[in-house]
């Protein structure tokens, strides 16, 4: 039987609900923390740009008087301000019961943060993971509760990306993470280092989904990892105007539509019910093809301990 694509109409009430989007000020962010604000969930928008979250929420409140989101800063390339994001929602909210990690980057020129790890690993992969670590306790004391009333436990969704299969494509290129040298090698030249070390940062995003469940089974969380599509959004700023006009713009699916995987994966009862938490969704919410390396157990434990070390000190 042909898998159906989720759609917004599907979406169950979310009255009493708490969520975070990172990045929820554009593109598949926004629309995820638009609708899951119509469907009566509150929301944290969760991001770096103040005054253009802060006027788009007072816009949204206008025309949508009963909405609850707010506004809290964050800067992933940043680890004292993830921690510091984390305090304000503890500060803010007693349950969590959705964290989406939505934020990224995508083939930016090498850098190395403040916290001395490249940019794309750090924004795309180590700060969403510190974020969650600041969270867990909030985010299973919510799935307690809600386990009690049938909901099922809280969810994690970690977007990541059809290009997550690029860096295994290329044997001087292989995923390693034993290490914080192998994680800032520049793995090419130019576009081909670029892209390369996005797709390091999007395998990470599936890698620390499954490691999760697999490493917390009495937590009352589990984390869920979806493709969005090809989605026309600024997250292409860096691939030159030719191919953000003439191809993105007109081919690519646009953000509402992107925003669909993501939000089955928060919200479709039918996913806990059926205990499909390592199920990779793409398009639309419907099942997509994972890389060998994704599921690789090595590679989730080293990850996860090389997060563990590189968080610590924020802890």
């Amino acid at each position: 039987m042909k898998e159906a694509r989720f759609s917004i109409d599907q979406i169950p009430d979310l009255s009493s609900q708490v969520a975070l989007v990172t990045g929820g000020n554009r593109g598949i962010g926004l629309e995820t923390v638009r609708q899951l604000c119509l469907h009566g969930a509150k929301v944290f928008m969760a991001c770096r740009d103040r005054r253009g979250s802060l006027d788009w929420i007072q816009s949204f409140k206008s025309s949508h008087p009963g909405a609850e989101v707010e506004f809290i800063h964050l800067d992933l390339a940043d680890l004292e301000s993830v921690s510091a994001c984390s305090q304000e929602v503890v500060r803010r909210t007693d349950r969590l019961d959705i964290l989406i990690n939505n934020a990224g980057v995508m083939a930016c020129p090498f850098e190395i943060t403040k916290d001395g790890v490249e940019i794309q690993f750090q924004v795309n992969h180590l700060g969403h993971f510190l974020l969650f670590k600041k969270l867990s306790e909030l985010l299973d004391s919510t799935g307690k509760v809600r386990e009690g009333v049938g909901l099922g436990p809280s969810r994690v969704v970690n977007l990541s990306s059809l290009g997550h299969h690029f860096i295994s494509l290329n044997p001087l290129t292989s995923p390693n993470f034993d290490s914080l040298p192998s994680v800032n090698r520049r793995m090419g030249a130019w576009l081909l280092g670029d892209y390369t070390r996005y797709s390091q940062s999007k395998l990470c995003n599936i890698l620390f989904s499954r490691a999760s469940n697999r490493l917390h089974p009495e937590r009352s969380f589990r984390s869920l990892s979806v493709h969005p599509g090809l989605v026309s959004t600024d997250l292409y700023r860096h691939s030159g105007l030719w191919v953000r006009e003439n191809l993105i713009s007109r081919l690519f699916i646009q953000p509402l539509q992107g925003s669909i995987s993501t939000l089955k994966a928060a919200t479709d009862p039918s996913i806990h019910l059926g205990s499909e938490w390592d199920v990779y969704r793409g398009t639309y919410g419907l099942v997509n093809l994972q890389s060998r390396d994704s599921k690789d157990l090595r590679l989730e434990d080293d990850l996860w301990r090389l997060s563990e070390a590189l968080v610590r000190p924020f802890l």
